[in-house]
């Protein structure tokens, strides 16, 4: 055979080998006839036919490797037993979670270390990690040395100082401009959308609020409330419901909500 098993092609003419298999038969008296001359060609299509082809005419009979080295400049796959290129595989990955392999830097500025490293950032790319420090101030991410890209909450404000703390964990997701993470505003943010004058109306209906309060004065309540303009609420819909105030926290600790209670968080 004119491969060796071992990646060497040898000549060979039926009776020697080598490089220099004509010399050899030379300096044995030989003289080149048919027989020789065909059985040499014929081991030097046997090695052609062992090889690869350029066009697609020969394929692997068996696994192939590689030694570490990559194949270049290849086309996007198209079919699910076609290999994927790394830019393909990251391009179509945006709904998965890639965790970053390291993180460093600060609380203010997040180091990730993400392998393989986007070569581009594109809207997108997801990717998550516990943080390791607590944050000060506004919140950037610097990606595999890449440079600094903010990162904000869900909702696109900047995340507040100490939202941020060691072990959260953090998912981030590129949008072309910014990274949006998992971080949400705390309730105390929340906006009260009460005025002064409605606070003191809730505090003397709140004062004197019974079972049996008419549903009319419920209603008159509610509907006059400049924070709720878009309710209509029906007095027979609300007769015999007592009204309850407080805050988002004082009301997630109550363990047991009333069904005949009307329950109005103001803060």
């Amino acid at each position: 055979m004119a491969w060796d098993g071992s990646g060497t092609f040898n000549r060979t003419d039926g009776s020697r080998r080598g490089r220099d298999v004509w010399a050899q038969a030379r300096d044995a008296g030989a003289l080149v006839n048919a027989a020789d001359s065909d059985t040499h060609d014929n081991d030097l299509a046997d090695g052609l036919e062992n090889c690869l082809t350029r066009d697609g005419q020969t394929a692997p009979i068996q696994d192939l490797p590689m030694s570490g080295f990559k194949l270049l400049n290849c086309g996007e796959a198209t079919e699910d037993n076609q290999y994927a290129t790394l830019a393909q595989v990251r391009d179509q990955s945006s709904g998965d979670f890639i965790q970053a392999s390291d993180v460093g830097g600060t609380g203010d500025v997040i180091a990730l270390t993400v392998s393989p490293a986007p070569i581009t950032l594109t809207p997108g790319l997801t990717y998550t990690f516990f943080a390791k420090e607590t944050n000060t101030r506004a919140v950037n991410i610097v990606l595999s040395s890449r440079a600094a890209v903010p990162l904000v909450r869900a909702n696109g404000t900047p995340i507040a100082p100490g939202e941020i703390t060691p072990g959260r964990y953090l998912v981030v997701v590129y949008n072309g401009q910014e990274f949006r993470s998992n971080v949400t505003a705390e309730v105390s943010e929340v906006e009260n959308p009460f005025t002064d004058a409605d606070e003191s109306k809730l505090d003397g209906i709140e004062d004197n609020a019974t079972r049996d309060q008419t549903g009319t004065e419920i209603r008159n309540l509610l509907n006059g409330l400049s924070g709720t303009p878009s309710l209509d609420v029906n007095a027979a819909q609300v007769d015999g419901l007592s009204l309850w105030r407080g805050t988002q926290a004082q009301y997630d600790a109550i363990s047991s909500k009333d069904n005949s209670t009307v329950y109005i968080i103001t803060g």
